[in-house]
C-alpha cells in the first residue's frame, strides 16, 4: 500500500480545518469542501468511535496549551474502510487566533510497531514537514505552506536547542 501524507491547517478560534486532497480522502470528505475549510466536527465524525473521544480531548488540550500533538487513531476513508493514522501537529497563537497545523500519514500496524518508543514528536514533525510543504504548494494551499514554513523554523529551533542541551550535558 502506497503511503498517504495529509496536511492540515486548523484555525481553532474560527473552527475551520482546511486540508489537502489526500487527507480529505482519508477522512471520507469532499476534497474541494475540505480545501475551502470545514468545521472540526466533520473530521471527528470520520474517526473510529473508540478513538474519537480521546482525539477530540487531545486536540483541545494541545490547542489550549499551545502544545505539540502526536496521536495514532483510525479513520474511515472515502471507500468506507478504516485506516490507521499517525498524526502530528503544533499549536501556536497568531493574529488570526490559535492555529494548529499538522501532518498525518496512513500507516500499517506493522509499521507502527517498528517506530521506536523513544521517538520525539518534534523529530516526526521535522521529518514530515518538507513533504507536507511540497504537497501544500502543489495543492495551492498558501496559508498551509506558510504555516509549515513557520512550523519548520520553530521545530528546527527547538531541536537545535535540545541538541545543544544534550551536547552540553555530554
Amino acid at each position: 500500500m502506497q503511503p498517504v501524507l495529509g496536511v492540515w491547517d486548523f484555525n481553532v478560534t474560527r473552527d475551520i480545518v482546511r486540508c489537502n486532497a489526500a487527507m480529505a480522502d482519508l477522512f471520507g470528505l469532499d476534497p474541494e469542501k475540505a480545501a475551502r475549510g470545514l468545521p472540526l466536527a466533520s473530521y471527528l465524525a470520520s474517526i473510529h468511535p473508540q478513538d474519537a473521544p480521546r482525539i477530540e480531548q487531545r486536540v483541545a488540550e494541545a490547542a489550549r496549551a499551545l502544545d505539540i500533538y502526536s496521536e495514532t487513531y483510525q479513520v474511515r476513508d472515502s471507500r468506507g474502510e478504516y485506516r490507521l493514522i499517525l498524526a502530528q501537529a503544533a499549536a501556536y497563537d497568531s493574529p488570526e487566533g490559535v492555529m494548529f497545523p499538522g501532518t498525518l500519514v496512513a500507516v500499517t500496524p506493522r509499521q507502527l510497531e517498528r517506530l521506536p518508543d523513544t521517538i520525539h514528536p518534534l523529530d516526526v514533525i521535522a521529518d514530515h514537514c518538507p513533504l507536507a510543504r511540497r504537497l501544500a504548494e502543489q495543492d495551492n494551499l498558501r496559508v498551509v505552506k506558510s504555516l509549515l514554513d513557520m512550523t519548520l523554523e520553530e521545530v528546527g529551533n527547538k531541536l537545535a536547542l535540545a541538541l545543544r542541551t544534550r551536547l552540553a550535558n555530554w
